[in-house]
């Protein structure tokens, strides 16, 4: 009783006590708050919302899944005669029960208690459980509406036509990718997060009418749901009684009801906003402001942290010119803020403190303007196009050999078409090692025609060839000067050796050697339509050069001068260095005398394959005819012109009267011997200088004309 007196005679003191109290508490937290944001631990959350650089996408890409998934809408049968099956079907069954009771007791009697119970339900009696659907009339109309809404997404994703045209020209479009990181701090509770972005077209970028604005296509996602179950229980309960002094009097009644739904809860939401709407991003109304909500859902109190790729789709005032690689500039900025979220009612409002000194709880952070180039078609295709640097290919079996194509920008969905076959990733066929690398396995026979073409991600579709060697720049195609044939002595193999010559971008000789070829891929070397397998011999060979005579002197100083006659040199068709190539043929091979030599370095051209007709090295007797005392035989050999020959029958016949070489270019000879020496000797035998192993001839007999 008297702390309460002392209260009241001294009650305005102690409210100043608490007063002053209270404000230095105030000052004190005031002053911890602000020592901590001036020399508090720091970190980079910021307001937990991190909006990444704007990056530009391929709109064809995203295009062609938008078209895949049109047309699978397109093939979804939504309306089907399943509706009639619900004719006669049950769509509703109801129940319902109460309980009353009323006891009475008299005091020092029994006691009589009244009960009632009712239980009514409204339904068909049967030993089976019904079925129950919506009526037929219901389901047709949800089938129909669903119909609608496939028209609306398909209606939707074809675009617009201003979106898609400017005049009668097409419009540029592309997709913007922007990456948002939420990592909700403390204090974000119940709180939606916000991102805003601007784009507007840069006011330095030429031949853009004042009033044209930036077109907003589609936003990706435009949503994204939870089905979330709700149950709401209710339950309630009285009672009573009343007691006489002889009657006790008792009521009771107990009451309960439970619903159970499903809805949907909403996780991210796309939203557009009008430019001018205050605070703006850029102070004028040519922008395009759009953006994305993103709310806690599932019970959380927050938003759910990680990383969100957002995908905007625009339309852009500007010429899509297929035949000028152009860019064009666009201006973009980005906001980010909390708004408080109501979960109950799936509303927002603005985040505030009730501390003074921090009203404004939205955390709001207003990024730098930035500029972005957007490549427009023609650009796109010419810079991605792929690029082929080196082809190499090896023999996996005889009929088989894989391809490994090096270059650049061979991006997944590469396809590879050859032989009237598609070789692509998907059903694979064809091994993206990296945007760098690809390989594929095909048959010989069309590596050795060259028929494959290649047709990349961006770009036309071309035929797979190298170009020029950056290191042998002058090298641009290959021809044969000679190929020869012989025949091994000591086995049933042959040897071939060809020379070939390089040309160059004019088709003059130009040098080649076997480190040429390195940078190409594995040359292949053909008999007819018959491969000769691998492994080849390559030796680089020195030009021959020939002295040129000089002129015979005037037989007269003093004569009047006449025309110089024209130089009779023999000179080679150049002064440049040449490849030898040499291989064994197997036995298996048939070796036809009509046929032609094929050196062919695969993936370069026709200009790489060089066909010679074919020479064979084996020397020839033909019995010419006889009279009454010798017989003559012509002998030819490829190598005649170069080297001497000599002939053994019954002695040595060196080159004279008896073997007379016909003409001094070529390997040409007559042979004269006696009848008797002829018809006595089976066979010649044919020695070539610089040759160790001798040709043993059959001497054809003398063949009677027919009477």
């Amino acid at each position: 009783m008297q702390t309460l007196l002392y209260l009241k005679a001294h009650w305005h003191i102690i409210i100043g006590m608490l007063i002053v109290i209270g404000l230095a508490v105030a000052a004190y937290i005031d002053w911890q708050f602000l020592q901590l944001d001036l020399y508090g631990p720091r970190d980079t959350v910021g307001n937990g919302i991190t909006v990444g650089l704007a990056k530009a996408f391929d709109n064809r890409s995203l295009s062609l899944r938008i078209e895949q998934l049109s047309n699978n809408l397109a093939q979804l049968r939504v309306v089907d005669q399943k509706a009639t099956e619900s004719i006669g079907k049950f769509q509703g069954e109801s129940s319902h029960s109460s309980t009353q009771e009323l006891t009475l007791k008299a005091n020092g009697s029994t006691t009589a208690t009244a009960a009632g119970a009712g239980n009514k339900t409204d339904s068909n009696k049967s030993e089976a459980k019904p079925e129950f659907t919506l009526t037929a009339g219901d389901i047709l109309s949800e089938q129909l509406n669903l119909a609608s809404q496939i028209v609306n997404l398909q209606t939707l994703y074809e675009r617009s036509l201003t979106d898609r045209l400017i005049g009668d020209t097409t419009r540029l479009q592309t997709v913007l990718g922007f990456q948002v990181s939420i990592t909700p701090p403390a204090g974000f509770e119940n709180s939606a997060a916000i991102v805003e972005v601007a784009v507007r077209m840069s006011p330095t970028q030429p031949n853009i009418a004042a009033g044209d604005r930036v077109s907003l296509v589609a936003l990706i996602p435009q949503e994204k749901t939870y089905n979330s179950q709700s149950i709401s229980t209710n339950s309630q309960s009285i009672g009573g009684s009343a007691v006489a002094s002889v009657v006790s009097l008792g009521v009771n009644s107990k009451g309960e009801s439970r619903q159970l739904f499903v809805h949907r809860d909403s996780d991210i939401v796309a939203f557009e906003r009008k430019p001018t709407d205050k605070p703006c991003l850029f102070e004028d109304d040519k922008a395009i402001v759009f953006g994305w909500e993103f709310r806690p859902v599932l019970g959380h109190n927050t938003v759910a942290a990680g990383v969100r790729q957002m995908l905007a789709v625009i339309a852009l005032p500007h010429i899509d010119k297929s035949e000028v690689p152009v860019d064009v500039n666009v201006e973009i900025k980005t906001r980010s803020y909390w708004r408080r979220y109501d979960y109950t009612k799936q509303t927002s409002r603005r985040k505030w403190h009730w501390y003074p000194r921090k009203t404004d709880g939205s955390g709001i952070v207003e990024n730098e303007k930035q500029e972005l180039a957007i490549p427009n078609t023609a650009k796109i295709h010419t810079s991605l196009t792929p690029k082929i640097e080196r082809i190499d290919w090896y023999r996996t079996s005889p009929e088989q050999g894989i391809v490994t194509v090096k270059g650049e920008n061979l991006f997944s969905g590469t396809r590879i078409i050859a032989g009237g076959q598609v070789y692509r990733e998907d059903d694979g066929t064809l091994v993206s090692k990296s945007d760098k690398a690809l390989e594929f396995e095909i048959p010989l026979r069309i590596i050795v025609s060259g028929d494959v073409v290649i047709s990349g991600r961006f770009g036309p579709s071309f035929q797979l060839k190298l170009g020029a060697d950056p290191k042998w720049p002058n090298l641009h195609g290959l021809y044969i000067t000679s190929a020869v044939i012989k025949q091994s002595r000591h086995g049933k193999f042959r040897r071939i050796t060809l020379d070939v010559k390089g040309l160059d971008a004019e088709g003059e000789d130009t040098d080649l050697s076997e480190e040429t070829l390195e940078g190409f891929p594995q040359p292949l070397l053909f008999i007819g339509e018959e491969q000769i397998p691998p492994p080849y011999e390559y030796f680089d060979a020195e030009p021959k050069r020939v002295a040129t005579p000089s002129k015979p002197p005037l037989a007269d100083p003093n004569a009047p001068k006449e025309p110089a006659p024209q130089e009779f040199t023999r000179r080679y068709p150049s002064t440049k260095k040449w490849l030898r190539v040499e291989a064994w043929i197997p036995s298996h091979i048939t070796v036809s005398r009509n046929w032609l030599w094929r050196f062919r370095v695969p993936f370069c051209g026709l200009a790489f394959q060089s066909p010679y007709p074919l020479e064979v090295f084996e020397p020839s007797l033909t019995r010419l005819g006889s009279d009454e005392k010798n017989t003559v035989f012509r002998i030819a050999h490829s190598l005649g012109h170069e080297r001497p020959l000599t002939v053994e029958i019954d002695r040595i016949y060196d080159t004279g009267p008896e073997l007379v070489k016909v003409d001094p270019n070529q390997g040409d000879y007559r042979l004269t011997i006696s009848n008797k020496i002829a018809s006595n000797y089976r066979n010649l035998v044919l020695r070539i200088a610089g040759h160790n192993e001798p040709y043993v001839i059959a001497i054809p007999g003398n063949e009677k004309p027919d009477k």
